[in-house]
């Protein structure tokens, strides 16, 4: 799915959001562990949260899930560590990128 333009990522992102929120609601009605719908919960909430402080700032769902997924291993402190360094890794291409696109449209 190509969602290239500003108005069709929003759109994909509260769908992807809603999506997330209902696995969710399922997940904690169909199972006694409760550790899915968690996950669901958590990955629904920062989509919300990454769409409400998009007036304000672009955030990077990719950097904000791979962020998740570090906090998600805090018991196993090297995965944490290895964690941190893949999205400071994955934050530092998305600005690089962004600048290389910036510079490309001046020229």
């Amino acid at each position: 799915m190509d969602a290239s333009q500003p108005s069709e990522r929003s759109s994909l992102n509260w769908f992807l959001a809603a999506v997330l929120l209902i696995a969710s609601a399922w997940a904690w009605r169909s199972f006694p562990a409760r550790e899915l719908a968690i996950g669901f919960l958590a990955a629904g909430l920062a989509v919300v949260v990454a769409l409400a402080a998009s007036p304000l700032l672009k955030m990077s769902l990719h950097t904000c899930f791979a962020a998740l997924v570090a906090g998600l291993l805090w018991p196993y402190k090297i995965f944490v560590v290895a964690g941190f360094l893949i999205v400071v890794a994955l934050a530092w291409s998305r600005l690089a990128a962004a600048s290389f696109r910036r510079r490309s449209h001046i020229r």
